[in-house]
């Protein structure tokens, strides 16, 4: 239990602000300590030492002179006393017998000198002959310069706390301070993005004009923006799908009433009226299908090295029954000496018949359908042509979303759904190559296939027996 109040605690920001600001303040202040002790001793007691030397030197030189003007150490305690105020420390005067004759402490004359005095000055005469002993402090445990180092290291550590303490004080109300503003923004942050969860996608983050939650914020809105497009387009397609079901299941069940009232005979008219309209709900089923594997990424493709030109040639004499019957020119200018392509043969046949039904579509008798390709570095491109109505500019990015059209009437009376270039897209992509389309009104549409070459070094692959039965019963209705 307190572990999970310890993460709870933790896990709030304004604690882990405010650990943040205050923990490398107390850990500069405790390294600046640390090193402030370290350097201070020796450097202040190298100071200290020579400080003290010098002093020593100067209390020599006195009493010495003293002596030597006096010849005695008769009314020195007066000197002792003045030059004990002038160094602010206590000084004890021995003669050569080692009697005390002054003590700035006025205790202990006339007494004999102890055994561990410290700091003792030897005095000598003219004729260099000691005469007396002067000792500083000689009663204290430590050194008068450890005394001093001590308390000059005391008074650093004290300016250093107080300095942590007001440095901690300060950092706690900036963490506040801050911390309320943030915790703030951050609340809308959070309350919006709870909407946006709950399905409110209408909703915006009121973000600020510069930094790092205005990044965030901005990337909340493009997100609910994503979320919000992809429902539209979630709802429509849910929309479409029904209206695309609902025409060819309303004329099945229509001639089924027929035939139940006898109304409609069983005639071969009939059942190819009704076949057909089978076909069409197959054919949306087989796209979705497929749009579904795209959109999960499980859409598979047998990548292996293809003869494009061979796949081409088979899929024009295949469709050019069709084209005859419209009135229409089919031709193949594909190259022999094309390079094989890496691609899914069957997927690739699917693809052209598609683009190829999709221009046999929106060209009228006596025009012209033709396929072409030429090879570019790493890559082949195969363009299916038409000399149809062509496609707006404005309409040319959206032609390959799912169900849109620039002609819905028109695409329904062909049966397309409105997914054959969005799957033939798919199919591409799955494919490693590119799908394009150039196209100005009236002067018919040019869509562009390319697809990286094989290796050299794999065996172009033998064509196989492909599990359905023929790859032009996809359709593709161009918008």
């Amino acid at each position: 239990m307190r572990s999970n109040l310890l993460a709870g605690l933790f896990g709030r920001l304004w604690v882990r602000l405010l650990v943040v600001t205050v923990l490398p303040v107390l850990i500069s202040v405790v390294s600046i300590a640390f090193l402030a002790n370290y350097i201070t001793i020796g450097q202040f007691e190298s100071f200290i030492g020579e400080d003290i030397q010098q002093r020593d030197e100067r209390l020599e030189r006195v009493m010495e002179r003293y002596y030597q003007d006096q010849g005695n150490w008769a009314g020195v305690g007066s000197t002792v006393q003045r030059m004990s105020q002038l160094t602010g420390e206590r000084l004890v005067l021995s003669d050569q017998t080692g009697k005390v004759v002054a003590d700035s402490g006025g205790q202990l004359v006339d007494q004999q000198v102890g055994r561990n005095w410290r700091r003792p000055i030897s005095l000598e005469d003219a004729d260099n002959v000691r005469v007396g002993m002067l000792y500083v402090n000689p009663l204290l445990q430590s050194r008068a310069g450890s005394l001093r180092i001590q308390a000059f290291l005391e008074q650093v550590n004290r300016l250093l706390v107080i300095g942590c303490v007001l440095a901690v004080i300060a950092g706690v109300a900036l963490t506040v301070l801050f911390s309320n503003r943030l915790r703030q923004e951050l609340a809308v942050l959070i309350r919006v993005t709870r909407q946006i969860g709950h399905g409110e996608l209408s909703l915006r983050v009121p973000t600020p004009e510069t930094g790092d939650l205005a990044e965030l914020g901005a990337s909340i809105n493009r997100m609910a923006e994503d979320l919000e497009r992809q429902l539209r387009a979630r709802q429509q397609m849910v929309a479409d799908v029904a209206h695309e079901l609902r025409n060819p299941l309303q004329n099945i069940n229509g001639y089924i009433e027929g035939l139940r009232d006898g109304v409609v005979q069983a005639d071969d008219r009939t059942l190819s009226v009704l076949s057909t309209e089978t076909a069409v709900l197959r054919r949306l089923v087989d796209e979705l299908q497929d749009l579904s594997l795209a959109d999960s990424g499980h859409l598979v493709v047998e990548l292996a090295p293809v003869h494009a030109q061979e796949q081409v040639a088979a899929l024009v004499e295949s469709m050019r029954p069709r084209a005859d019957e419209l009135g229409l020119t089919l031709e193949n200018h594909v190259t022999e000496d094309l390079p094989p392509v890496e691609a899914d043969e069957r997927r690739l046949r699917q693809v052209l018949a598609n683009l190829l039904q999709n221009a046999f579509a929106y060209t009228g008798a006596g025009g012209r359908v033709w396929l072409s390709s030429r090879e570019l570095p790493g890559e082949v491109e195969i363009t299916v042509s038409d000399t149809g109505s062509g496609i707006a500019a404005a309409d040319q990015e959206r032609i390959f979303e799912r169900f849109f059209r620039v002609d819905p009437a028109r695409s329904r009376s062909t049966g397309g759904a409105g997914l054959g270039l969005t799957i033939a897209r798919e199919l591409v992509r799955a494919m490693k190559g590119e799908i394009g389309v150039t196209s100005a009104l009236g002067q018919g549409s040019h869509f562009c296939v390319r697809l990286p070459s094989a290796p050299e070094a794999k065996p172009a692959k033998a064509p196989r027996k492909r599990a359905r039965p023929q790859a032009a019963s996809l359709g593709l209705a161009r918008p």
